[in-house]
């Protein structure tokens, strides 16, 4: 188990939030899933049809409320090794990795294009695509004008953070305790002989005598 897996984060990071594009799909799940179990209550007689179309509107609302909690629920924390990303269902760790920060300007004149899944409605946790053709993984729970890229083990990430500096100052913050850690000791090459530490005079006279 590693130091930063003990410990406590180096900060937490405030994620930029759009209530109207997060809660505008799960809003309309809930609201077709009520009113497809209240029409099935209403307009069919009771029986199999009835059952089934309000029991399908019932899990559609369910899906709704779930999908809503698991989008206000993440929190995002900076360890000195990764990048933590926690939440209802949610608990995913991208590894830091060295290299450059980057600021992706999302709109403007001079906005970057990041493609994400059609679905995603504004605001997306997954995968997307830069204009150019490179693959990201994208945090981002609202319109927001940049992100900021993060080299990781698997390629870089795209965060939408409330403000950024902080963002920037806790990942220089963790790049800085990962270069204070005391290099591990160089490790013997394969094959290599150790030698024996030498018996001293007096350690190899004792031995005589205790075996006259």
């Amino acid at each position: 188990m590693t130091a930063s897996t003990t410990s406590a984060p180096l900060a937490r990071v405030q994620l930029a939030r759009d209530a109207r594009t997060t809660l505008a799909l799960p809003a309309l799940l809930f609201v077709l899933g009520v009113a497809a179990a209240g029409a099935a209550v209403m307009l069919l007689p009771t029986g199999g049809p009835m059952f089934a179309l309000g029991g399908a509107g019932l899990v559609l609302a369910l899906v709704g409320l779930t999908l809503a909690a698991r989008v206000r629920s993440l929190r995002l924390a900076v360890e000195p090794d990764y990048l933590h990303l926690t939440g209802l269902g949610v608990d995913r760790r991208y590894h830091l990795a060295p290299g450059a920060l980057s600021r992706l300007p999302t709109a403007g004149p001079k906005q970057v294009s990041l493609r994400t899944r059609p679905t995603s409605l504004g605001f997306a946790v997954g995968r997307a695509t830069l204009s150019g053709g490179e693959r990201v993984e994208v945090i981002r729970l609202g319109a927001s004008p940049s992100v900021i890229l993060v080299p990781t083990e698997r390629g870089r990430v795209a965060l939408a953070a409330a403000a950024e500096a902080e963002l920037v100052e806790a990942l220089m913050a963790a790049a800085r305790t990962r270069a204070a850690r005391p290099s591990p000791p160089p490790q013997p090459a394969a094959g290599a002989t150790v030698a024996s530490p030498a018996v001293t005079a007096p350690t190899a006279a004792r031995t005589a005598t205790a075996v006259a």
